[in-house]
């Protein structure tokens, strides 16, 4: 198993040597979201090309993508995630101090397997508008729209401390938001469906 230090050390071999993706899969791991999208614009000559390879990738195959990143170095999910909270935090500003550094574009997708988080990928393509065609432009308003809704339907209560009743129902939210946004089918079809989102008032 590795070690803090070790660890550490790779991390900055890995920035010395420019292989910014296992980084970038090693801040995955450290938040606990290993199949969470991530996008590098940082050296992008055409962010919608980017992003639709992104896009089109199924959800295993990139939790796959980021385990063989780390898988590089030496470095197993397990190691990661045995390591204590204060060690994470150590690595995670280690490796935030590396981005900023590089000045580096990286945008997370974790609202596509999580509707409960923040949609910064589209705040991402508002602000690039330029970069990126209707299509897309109008693909993930959709899909913001749609969380948007499925939120306020779902009216879940912000608490300290959760209930068993409550995470089931998260539990839920979240299966329902996979089956829509979760796969590839709805990045790939240029007109989109429109989605009946389920009235969450009764679950």
């Amino acid at each position: 198993m590795n070690t803090l230090v070790e660890i550490s050390n790779k991390i900055t071999q890995c920035s010395q040597d420019d292989r910014l993706e296992i980084i970038i899969s090693l801040r995955a791991f450290l938040f606990d979201s290993p199949v969470h999208y991530w996008i590098d614009f940082t050296y992008s000559e055409n962010y919608e090309n980017d992003l639709i390879i992104c896009q089109n990738i199924n959800p295993n195959l990139f939790k796959k993508i980021n385990e063989d990143n780390i898988k590089k170095i030496g470095i197993k999910p397990i190691d990661l995630f045995l390591l204590p909270r204060n060690k994470k935090l150590y690595l995670i500003n280690l490796i935030e101090e590396i981005f900023e550094d590089f000045q580096l574009k990286v945008v997370y997708d974790k609202i596509r397997l999580n509707p409960l988080y923040e949609d910064n990928l589209y705040m991402f393509i508002k602000e690039h508008q330029e970069q990126f065609s209707k299509n897309i432009i109008q693909t993930y308003k959709t899909r913001n729209k749609d969380v948007n809704y499925l939120l306020e339907e779902a009216n879940i209560e912000h608490q300290i401390y959760e209930t068993c009743f409550l995470l089931a129902r998260k539990n839920k939210i979240i299966d329902y938001w996979i089956n829509i946004w979760g796969g590839t089918t709805n990045y790939k079809d240029a007109t989109l469906i429109e989605h009946l989102i389920i009235k969450w008032k009764h679950i």
